[in-house]
């Protein structure tokens, strides 16, 4: 099992940034698709960072944000929103597994949506990290 140490947090955030940036990018050049996956990833990262700093243990292998979400203690509406990054991620990447039928289309407003859903939890969870990190 890997040491939970800071040099490993940190790769899980410089990850989870980098991941944001990339989706506003993909927003910017119109793969709205991509931005939604993108916005997904990098809250997951992100949470994925707190629960390593929270829990002191690795997280189960997991696309499911809003069960990673609820177990840290996210505010119940940034939760609620989790809701609609965590099913883009299939439908985005797979348009006709939503049900067999087509995946939602994504265009500019679902991008501008996702991106500010990302944002929002992604500012609380930088905020707990940044209370709660460790120090080595």
């Amino acid at each position: 099992m890997r040491p939970i140490t800071r040099e490993y947090i940190r790769a899980w955030i410089v990850r989870a940034e980098r991941d944001y940036q990339i989706a506003r990018s993909n927003r910017e050049t119109g793969y709205y698709d991509a931005c939604v996956v993108f916005c997904q990833q990098a809250v997951e990262k992100l949470l994925k960072a707190y629960y390593l700093v929270r829990l002191k243990q690795e997280p189960r292998k997991t696309h499911k944000i809003v069960e990673l979400a609820q177990q840290l203690g996210l505010p119940y509406d940034l939760v609620d929103d989790l809701h609609d990054l965590e099913s883009d991620y299939i439908q985005a990447r797979y348009p006709e597994s939503f049900f067999g039928g087509p995946g939602i289309p994504y265009d500019e407003d679902v991008a501008d949506d996702r991106l500010n859903i990302a944002k929002q939890a992604m500012a609380w969870i930088r905020e707990k990290l940044a209370q709660e990190m460790p120090d080595e």
